[in-house]
């Protein structure tokens, strides 16, 4: 069973259940699928070029956990920059990268709440999930793609 498919299986499974907590704030299941879907949705939507990375901006707020799902049910890989990121860095990691679009926490709530129906979407295993930047052996920021499949194994 794919990842998103296991996710969506919890929901139904255990729709009040807590799946997220953090700083006193705390979304179910049922919040994280219905509102990732909808994000989904306004990010399928949006005209970006399929495939593209998007950046997103934030901590450990819900959005967060959102956006990483939204991302992944619409097809787009992201890239999780924490808050804490100088924004010279965040630059070098945007050069790098070259985003389709960069989303902070306030960005991403105003597209969920769009509530448009997410995609009906079967990534490819090699389809990259994530890209995670890394200092590199020379410092300048540089990106390894973690595809679905290789997070599924894990």
């Amino acid at each position: 069973m794919s990842l998103l498919a296991r996710i969506e299986a919890e929901q139904r499974a255990v729709p009040q259940r807590i799946a997220h907590r953090s700083g006193g704030v705390s979304m179910t299941w049922s919040e994280l699928w219905n509102r990732s879907g909808a994000l989904a949705g306004a990010l399928a939507a949006s005209g970006l070029p399929p495939g593209s990375p998007i950046v997103l901006r934030g901590h450990k707020e819900p959005e967060m956990l959102v956006g990483f799902l939204g991302c992944a049910r619409s097809g787009f890989p992201y890239i999780p920059v924490d808050t804490s990121v100088p924004e010279g860095r965040l630059d070098r990691i945007i050069s790098a990268a070259s985003p389709a679009m960069v989303l902070s926490m306030d960005q991403i709530h105003l597209l969920e709440s769009r509530a448009l129906p997410a995609p009906a979407l079967v990534a490819a295993t090699d389809a990259p999930h994530y890209i995670m930047f890394t200092s590199g052996s020379t410092g300048e920021p540089k990106g390894v793609v973690i595809t679905r499949g290789c997070l599924e194994a894990f």
